[in-house]
């Protein structure tokens, strides 16, 4: 019996031992069917992973290359934050006509037709495609220039660049846009286009390209984060912009230099006469018999000269005729006629309310407002907008409104809603800002006084200059005077005064006040506090004769004379380049043959000086002639700059007589003086068009004069070789010096 059970239990286990066998021999086959197609997934991916590997090794060398650059990101993030987005609020490629004339005298959806700037584009895109760094396009209210600016944005993004031109409701690409995706891509070069203004905020956050914008966007350009960088400005503001710029110029920034040296200008004038006509009559093709009939009579209005017309100008005197039918343009000048078109369209009984007429006056007066300080200027008056209608009235306002602020717009309607509005009033508007905490606005105002002056000297405007010049100067006192005025926006105001060419009277001018408040300007835009205050007492002076104002210019010199010591401290070359600026700011404005009575005076007045600090009257007179061709070299090609160029040469010879020194000698150590100026802020490359025109001019001059032209000449090189000596040391001055001796055997030949 036993015997059997272990027979039975034995064939048992045998069988479930063939059947686990079998199972593990399948489960065996299994997994080695499963290792065959892992290695072959791992096979498969292997390759993968080792891409994978090289993107990340990639990706960290880019992180590393970002990181090195973090120091230029941080101030970006901080610049966009606080001003570049604020910066460019009406680069205006939109149709003006759809938001000023809005009483339906265009049908809506018109479109106003881009022609004749087929040239312009041409050339810009030239200076794109040579990667110029920075180019200026410049011109008159109306004329364009921001609708070719936008229009010149689309053709760069139809050819792959990135492209950043901030435009009301229409904007292409922001800054911050265009250089994230430049990071992230590192494809298509950066182009950013963006507008001068004269306006700021209670916080410091600027509505305009400042110098502290323009430093941020230099910087930029050097590291090639921004390939290009397109400034868009009015005739008006193209000196606030020079002088924005010459101050960023630096020995130690080569770069920036080189940035600023090979800058491109394009001077933007109206359209032809057959683009304006053709833009007229594609708006008004329903109206085309009385357009026509009056075609004559609007282009006389938007008239710049023979060759050029002012689109804006003309669309809106074709809007007129298209209204009130022929002859209404009858006897107006363009200025008178866009007096009365604003006066009809945002001031005329019955248009409009009460409260949006005296919306219009306060933002043409501040040439821009935030909603908030809009908001603060109305409670100045009791019950002007009740409660429940702030809403209604703002959506009124909102044709103008971008961001929370406001404008008028484009600059054109601002300057003749000031004119025509607001000058009469503009000692209670100053009051009424300052006393509403507003005093932020004050540049804006004496920015519009700016322009409204410079449009009289024009003879665009019935308003006698000098109603204007006593008008600015009880503003710039007011704002003297009052210690609620913060000492910025006095310094602003008062250069935005200056800027705009207005003479502003000494007794009008806080110099304590000039000196503090010029402190944290210099801090911030990085400039020598002197070299400040000396453009501006300059400009003062200068200001007189650009008014030929005779008898107040040579007072001026003589009583800003210890203010200007107090700053100076005795500094000889200093002294000397207050007044080689007084000369090249009035070359700016007048001919060689118009400015001979200031020219003397201030070479009169600068002898005296010399007497009286006891300098060497030779050397410095000598330096006050090279700095002025110096400085006038920094806006002006040779040839732009000629006729002062020879002028300054002769009259430095009469003054060699008069001191009874060798004029030979004189003249010569002012050519090389020059240079030497020139070699201080620039690289020999950067220099060359100009060195080669001094060293032109000198043997041209020699041959005049019948000196020895051989020897002339090489007076003039190696008194340029004695400066590098005696000023520099030897390896500061080795690229000047080879590109001397290499220019002087260059002559010889």
């Amino acid at each position: 019996m036993e015997k059997k059970i272990t027979s039975s239990f034995s064939h048992k286990f045998k069988k479930l031992l063939t059947k686990g066998r079998k199972e593990l021999d399948e489960l065996i086959e299994r997994i080695e069917q499963h290792r065959e197609e892992l290695k072959d997934f791992i096979e498969k991916y292997e390759k993968h992973f080792e891409d994978i590997d090289g993107q990340l090794r990639s990706f960290r060398k880019k992180i590393e290359e970002i990181r090195k650059q973090k120091r230029y990101i941080v101030e970006i993030k901080n610049f966009i934050d606080k001003n570049v987005e604020r910066a460019v609020l009406d680069i205006s490629g939109y149709n003006p006509v759809r938001y000023l004339v809005y009483d339906n005298i265009v049908p809506d959806g018109t479109e106003l037709h881009f022609v004749g700037r087929d040239k312009e584009l041409k050339e810009l895109m030239n200076w794109v495609d040579d990667s110029v760094k920075l180019i200026e396009i410049k011109g008159g209210a109306g004329v364009g220039k921001s609708t070719l600016a936008y229009h010149f944005g689309k053709e760069l993004q139809k050819k792959g660049y990135l492209v950043g031109i901030p435009v009301l409701s229409r904007s292409l690409e922001s800054l911050e846009e265009n250089l994230k995706r430049r990071l992230e891509s590192n494809q298509g070069r950066s182009v950013f286009i963006v507008e001068v203004k004269p306006v700021e905020s209670e916080k410091g956050e600027t509505f305009y390209l400042t110098r502290v914008g323009l430093n941020v966007l230099l910087n930029l350009l050097v590291t090639g984060l921004l390939s290009t960088l397109i400034v868009v400005c009015r005739d008006e503001s193209y000196e606030v912009l020079r002088e924005m710029l010459e101050p960023l110029r630096s020995k130690e920034t080569v770069g920036r230099n080189r940035i600023l040296e090979s800058k491109k200008v394009l001077s933007v004038k109206g359209l032809d006469k057959d683009s304006v006509s053709e833009i007229i009559r594609s708006i008004w093709s329903d109206r085309k018999e009385i357009i026509d009939e009056n075609l004559e009579e609007i282009l006389r209005l938007g008239k710049i000269d023979d060759e050029h017309f002012n689109p804006l100008i003309s669309i809106l005197a074709a809007s007129w005729i298209a209204q009130k039918g022929k002859g209404s343009l009858k006897g107006l000048t363009a200025h008178q006629f866009l007096k009365e078109y604003v006066n009809e369209v945002f001031f005329k009984k019955g248009l409009v309310s009460d409260n949006l007429r005296k919306a219009y006056r306060y933002i043409a007066t501040a040439r821009i407002l935030e909603k908030d300080d809009l908001f603060k200027l109305f409670r100045s008056d009791e019950n002007i907008i009740e409660p429940g209608s702030w809403k209604e009235f703002l959506e009124l306002l909102a044709p103008y409104e971008y961001e929370g602020y406001y404008r008028i717009l484009p600059d054109i309607f601002n300057d003749v809603i000031f004119w025509s509005q607001c000058y009469e009033n503009v000692k209670s508007y100053t009051e009424i800002f300052l006393n509403k905490g507003l005093a932020h606005y004050l540049p804006g105002i004496a920015y519009n006084l700016a322009v409204l002056f410079n449009n009289c000297r024009h003879g665009e405007i019935d308003v006698k200059k000098e109603d204007i010049i006593e008008k600015a100067n009880d503003f710039i006192s007011y704002l003297k005077d009052n210690k609620e005025v913060d000492l910025s926006h006095y310094v602003k105001s008062l250069m935005n005064l200056l800027l705009g060419k207005i003479p502003v009277a000494e007794k009008c001018i806080d110099h304590d006040k000039l000196l503090e408040g010029s402190k944290d300007g210099a801090k911030i835009y990085n400039l020598n506090l002197e070299t400040l205050l000396m453009y501006t007492y300059a400009r003062m002076i200068s200001n007189f004769s650009v008014n030929d104002m005779s008898e107040q210019f040579i007072a001026s010199l003589r009583n800003i004379e210890p203010y200007v010591e107090k700053i100076i401290k005795g500094r000889e070359m200093f002294y000397a380049d207050f007044y080689s600026m007084i000369i090249s700011q009035i070359s700016d404005e007048k001919k060689p043959s118009e400015a001979k009575e200031w020219f003397d005076a201030v070479i009169e007045h600068a002898g005296e000086t010399a007497e009286k600090l006891e300098y060497d009257k030779w050397f410095f007179l000598r330096n006050i002639y090279s700095g002025t061709i110096f400085q006038i070299s920094g806006d002006k090609k040779p040839d732009e700059a000629r006729e002062w160029f020879d002028a300054v040469i002769e009259h430095a010879g009469k003054t060699a007589e008069k001191l009874g020194r060798d004029v030979e000698e004189f003249i010569a150590n002012v050519y090389s003086g020059i240079i030497w100026f020139i070699s201080l802020v620039e690289k020999p490359d950067e220099a060359r068009e100009w060195f080669d025109a001094i060293i032109e001019h000198a043997k041209e001059r020699a041959e005049e004069f019948g000196y020895d032209k051989k020897e002339f000449v090489a007076n003039v090189y190696s008194t340029i070789i004695l400066f590098f000596s005696d000023k520099r040391k030897p390896s500061e001055a080795r690229e000047w010096f080879d590109a001397v001796i290499e220019h002087a055997g260059k002559t010889a030949e």
